[in-house]
C-alpha cells in the first residue's frame, strides 16, 4: 500500500513535469540511423523531406498509474501516411523540441522498427509516452 501511495505521488510529479516542460513543443521525426543519447546534438537529426511530413504540436495528457503501477503520461496521437509517391525515406524515431525555433531537443526516442515511407499506403502512428523514471518511449498504434 505504501508503494502505491508513493507511485501516486510520482503521478503528481509527472503531471507537474509535463505541464512545465512540454509547453509550446512539437514532435519531429528523424531519418538518421542513430540512437539518441544526451550527447546527441540537434544538428544530428535530419527531418524527413517528403510531402507527407510535418512536425506535430505536442499535446501532453494527464499522468496515471499503468497496470505495472508505473506513472505514465501519454502525448497525442501522431499519424503519418504517404499520399503520393516521392523520394523513399526511412524514419528511425522522433524528438521533442521547441515549436518555433528549436536550439536543442528535450526528449528523443528511437522506434523499435524503422518506418519505411515510399508510396501509398505506407504510414504509421504512435503515441509518445513519458514515464517516471524510465523517460520517453513510443507506443505504436
Amino acid at each position: 500500500m505504501e508503494q502505491v501511495a508513493r507511485n501516486w505521488k510520482i503521478v503528481d510529479e509527472l503531471n507537474a513535469i509535463t505541464a512545465a516542460e512540454l509547453v509550446a513543443k512539437k514532435i519531429y521525426l528523424f531519418t538518421d540511423d542513430i540512437t539518441p543519447d544526451p550527447g546527441t546534438g540537434l544538428s544530428q537529426f535530419t527531418q524527413p523531406s517528403g510531402a507527407w511530413y510535418a512536425a506535430i504540436v505536442l499535446i501532453p495528457g494527464s499522468a496515471f498509474l499503468n497496470s505495472d503501477f508505473v506513472a505514465e503520461a501519454p502525448g497525442n496521437l501522431c499519424s503519418y501516411a504517404v499520399s503520393v509517391g516521392g523520394t523513399p525515406e526511412t524514419v528511425f524515431g522522433y524528438y521533442v523540441a521547441d515549436a518555433t525555433a528549436p536550439t536543442d531537443w528535450d526528449y528523443a526516442a528511437r522506434f523499435e522498427t524503422p518506418k519505411s515511407m515510399v508510396a501509398p499506403p505506407d504510414g504509421f502512428a504512435f503515441v509518445p509516452r513519458w514515464s517516471q523514471p524510465a523517460g520517453i518511449t513510443p507506443s505504436e498504434v
